[in-house]
């Protein structure tokens, strides 16, 4: 199993709606370093995505399996929005689209599942690698204003501490507060 990004949305407007609030908490009313605290807004998103194991911003995936499951399926990508089609590729090796009404999807946002409904089974596949393509979307919402407020916080912390200490300094502290904002949304795998 592994995800494939199929779209990243990131990146500049998710950046642009995040500069102004920064640059307000950093008491910065200029723009000379406009570039300077985009990049390192991009990048503290990066990291507190990185951290918590989970996109921040809705993203596209596509979720690529070597065969269907004998059950029901678990997808590890959260907190998932929706799943937009399975194909999978027949035994003859065409490309087809399992039918939405043979399955639906519980547990949306954490530890999200697809399950066959009464009667449903999954279909058969050509042997090999890279068979079953769930595209889906994961994320906390389509605007940076949409995460939660610890996630939020914790980018403008990088962003400010990165801003105010651009050499090597000692990020013990940072951590500490980075853990503390976080803890609650890291994904955790059983």
């Amino acid at each position: 199993m592994h995800l494939v990004k199929i779209k990243d949305p990131q990146s500049t407007k998710a950046i642009a709606a995040r500069l102004e609030t920064i640059k307000e908490q950093l008491k910065i009313d200029h723009d000379d370093e406009d570039l300077l605290i985009q990049r390192l807004i991009k990048t503290a998103a990066e990291k507190v995505s990185n951290i918590i194991q989970k996109p921040l911003i809705n993203t596209e995936y596509d979720l690529v399996l070597d065969c269907f499951p004998t059950g029901e399926l678990t997808l590890q990508v959260c907190p998932l929005v929706s799943i937009a089609s399975i194909s999978y590729y027949d035994v003859n090796g065409v490309l087809q689209t399992f039918d939405s009404a043979n399955y639906e999807l519980q547990g949306h946002g954490l530890d999200p599942c697809i399950y066959l409904v009464e009667g449903a089974s999954w279909p058969s596949t050509k042997s090999g690698r890279n068979r079953v393509i769930i595209r889906l979307t994961a994320g906390h919402g389509d605007k940076p204003e949409d995460l939660p407020e610890e996630i939020q916080h914790a980018i403008s912390l990088l962003v400010g501490h990165w801003y105010e200490n651009r050499e090597a300094s000692n990020d013990v502290d940072i951590d500490d507060a980075l853990n503390a904002l976080l803890d609650v949304h890291q994904r955790i795998v059983l």
